[in-house]
């Protein structure tokens, strides 16, 4: 992923959650909230989740500034750092203290359900986070087995021949660029858990009756984190994948080359921008919601059972 695609990243979340702000500026000014403690508590959860999101754009804008300074490292910061920068969003907000919240009366009510990291989430969101993953790791070992090595000995080029004559490209996603980017997808993997973590060791609201609130509030930030981790992935396996596809159709462009293998690369190439506008639109999404978390804490339908499969986005 070129240099000016991180700044266009950034760049396009930035102004899609700015278009919006304004709209739900507006409802959340009307909303009724029964509770000063919910309220509250949905404030902390937006204010950290915003927090997080700032710093992961911020580091994704430094990872392309790196690379500018740092020619001779081949663009491994661009590669790395759409899951560096969620990474380190995601770390972020697992490590800001819960709210301190004080209610008026002396009673005080806890939940004994037990809680898991992945509580919260959807089988769906869940499976899907893992397949993101495995494809990113899967195309890496792939991509790795097929590369060769530059006149410096690193695995970053494709070879092909064909009668005598042989052809190369770069930059291509092989050993040099896969091993880091298999890395920090397990880093990032591991980030999202944690942040996973976080929503569900954090205390619930002390106060009888508000279990319902307490258990959205908990339900819409998972969801938010885990559109967070899901678009730095799609973003890393779209750049991964595109860069694939791009080298692959430069080496193969030649007579005699396997027509099957100019489809693979076309399909990876294509495939490569497909996940990276699904990395965007998830990033964006998440951020939105995360704008809006006050109104939607507040005001949203919410289900009066204890099933977390009443409730949106929850464990099915």
């Amino acid at each position: 992923m070129p240099g000016p695609g991180l700044f266009l990243i950034a760049v396009v979340i930035v102004v899609a959650v700015a278009a919006g702000w304004a709209p739900r500026r507006g409802r959340q000014g009307g909303a009724a909230v029964a509770d000063p403690m919910v309220r509250s508590a949905a404030v902390a959860a937006r204010r950290r989740v915003l927090g997080a999101t700032g710093c992961a754009l911020a580091v994704l804008v430094l990872a392309g500034y790196v690379a500018t300074l740092r020619p001779e490292w081949l663009g491994l910061p661009l590669a790395v750092g759409p899951a560096v920068a969620t990474a380190t969003g995601l770390l972020l907000y697992a490590a800001t203290p819960p709210e301190r919240l004080r209610a008026e009366s002396n009673r005080r009510v806890a939940s004994l359900e037990p809680r898991a990291p992945w509580s919260f989430a959807s089988r769906r969101t869940l499976g899907l986070l893992a397949l993101v993953a495995v494809a990113q790791v899967s195309l890496l070992i792939g991509t790795g087995l097929t590369s060769s090595p530059d006149d410096a000995g690193r695995y970053r080029v494709v070879t092909y021949s064909s009668g005598g004559v042989s052809s190369t490209a770069s930059p291509y996603p092989g050993w040099f660029y896969g091993v880091p980017l298999m890395i920090v997808t397990v880093l990032l993997a591991v980030a999202t858990l944690v942040a996973f973590w976080r929503i569900a060791a954090t205390p619930s609201l002390p106060v009888e009756g508000l279990a319902t609130p307490d258990r959205r509030r908990r339900v819409d930030t998972t969801r938010i984190i885990a559109g967070l981790g899901l678009g730095g992935l799609l973003l890393q396996l779209g750049g991964t994948s595109a860069a694939a596809g791009s080298a692959l159709g430069n080496v193969l462009d030649q007579p005699g080359a396997p027509g099957e293998w100019r489809l693979v690369a076309a399909a990876l190439f294509w495939l490569g921008l497909l996940c990276a506008v699904a990395g965007i639109v998830s990033v964006t999404v998440a951020v939105s919601r995360g704008v809006a978390l006050k109104a939607d804490l507040a005001t949203g339908p919410v289900s009066t059972g204890g099933s977390t499969a009443a409730l949106p986005g929850a464990a099915e």
